[in-house]
């Protein structure tokens, strides 16, 4: 059976809480008599001071004061009685300037004395304790960790001159300087250190695209053996670690007669995993006799150094973009062509969210310009199709009437 509340017991605890709030009313108006800038906030069974403070060890603001809070008792007639007296004694300190987080139970951390050689190794160790040291995870730790550790010297210390010493070494509203401070606050998480909260919002830089006409040119002055990757990565969209790691394995798989449209499959050990692709322009597969392979002219182990010498052997024989760009182009063209997005994403080997964010800085007015034509042309093969199916109609019914002519 439901035991109903107890009349009594409510009345009285609304009574003690209205005698509650008018009490931190009472303080919070001597409070501001005195010049304090603090107020008594309660909120549940707590008491809290509220008003503009010094920063916490750690957080920084452009004035180095924000509006923060302290906990300092329970929610009783006691409680306002010792929270107007520890604002009285808050208000003198800020006033002295002798204010300190310590004597409210923020403990400041103080800056290791480990140098940074020493936190990089742990932090190495310890990325690798749960994961395994496959190609693609060595990869990734390579560029998005240890490439950045060279900016980092193993004699410096975590210390605020250096931290911004560091971020100055790379540019400004790059991915450069963004995966950068990425790093550097995961050090100091290991470390247990605050630091400020250092942000770079990477503005892109657009590439510029070759087009087909300069890809084709291009290709025909390239050796035989760069020819081909460059073919690959053209046709195919690749990114230029994919024609380096694990294409041996695919080969047969492509240049089997039955493989039906041509389709490329990438190799799982690569960045997103396996996946098959189809080529934009088909035309390209003969012209660029990508059927027959070529080796790539390198006896490097790592793929970086071959990515290296295709970007020399290009600007050698005069091409102007990246082979990245070839990539991008790929996107575009499929787009020319009126692929659908999901497909296109798919294709490429990511999200749609990161097709449309990448990629669709390409599409300029010419792009547009060649979709809308290929709408026009469509509907003229309808109008056109349609005016063939009306003839085709008249004339099946002039031969019908032809041949009741004939029978009378």
């Amino acid at each position: 059976m439901k035991r109903k509340p107890n009349k009594k017991a409510c009345q009285s605890l609304e009574k003690v809480d209205s005698q509650i709030n008018s009490a931190i009313l009472q303080s919070n108006q001597r409070l501001k008599e005195l010049g304090s800038k603090l107020i008594i906030q309660p909120r549940k069974n707590r008491l809290y001071l509220r008003g503009t403070l010094p920063c916490k060890p750690g957080d920084k603001t452009p004035q180095q004061t924000k509006r923060q809070e302290i906990s300092i008792a329970n929610k009783t007639l006691e409680g306002v009685r010792t929270a107007e007296t520890k604002a009285i004694e808050i208000t003198a300190h800020l006033k002295s300037g002798s204010f300190n987080w310590e004597m409210y139970g923020v403990k400041v951390k103080q800056l290791k004395s480990r140098t940074m050689g020493e936190i990089k190794a742990d932090f190495e160790e310890n990325y690798w304790r749960d994961r395994p040291q496959t190609r693609k995870k060595l990869n990734t730790f390579r560029t998005s960790c240890q490439a950045y550790f060279k900016k980092i010297p193993d004699s410096d210390r975590f210390t605020d001159s250096n931290i911004e010493k560091w971020i100055r070494s790379t540019d400004p509203d790059t991915y450069a300087r963004s995966t950068l401070i990425s790093l550097i606050k995961k050090l100091a998480k290991q470390e247990g250190i605050e630091i400020q909260p250092y942000s770079c919002k990477p503005i892109s830089r657009p590439r510029i695209l070759p087009t087909d006409r300069e890809i084709e040119l291009t290709f025909a002055l390239l050796p035989e053996d760069i020819a081909w990757t460059f073919g690959m990565i053209a046709t195919y969209g690749l990114r230029t670690q994919e024609i380096f790691i694990g294409v041996e394995n695919h080969l047969e798989f492509f240049t089997n007669p039955d493989n039906e449209f041509h389709k490329f499959k990438v190799d799982e050990d690569n960045k997103t995993g396996e996946r098959l692709v189809y080529p934009l322009h088909p035309e390209w597969i003969e012209r660029f006799d990508l059927l027959n392979p070529k080796r790539f002219p390198s006896n490097a182990t790592k793929y970086e150094s071959k990515v290296d010498k295709l970007g020399r052997t290009l600007i050698k024989y005069g091409f102007k973009n990246e082979a990245y760009s070839l990539r991008h182009r790929y996107a575009v063209r499929a787009h020319e062509l009126g692929i659908p997005i999901d497909d296109a994403a798919r294709w490429m080997g990511h999200s749609v969210e990161e097709h449309v964010k990448s990629y669709q800085k390409y599409m300029d007015a010419s792009t547009s310009d060649k979709i809308y034509r290929k709408l026009l042309n469509y509907k003229q093969e309808l109008n056109e199709l349609a005016r063939l199916r009306l003839e085709n109609q008249f004339l099946k019914e002039r031969v019908q009437e032809l041949e009741q002519l004939l029978k009378s």
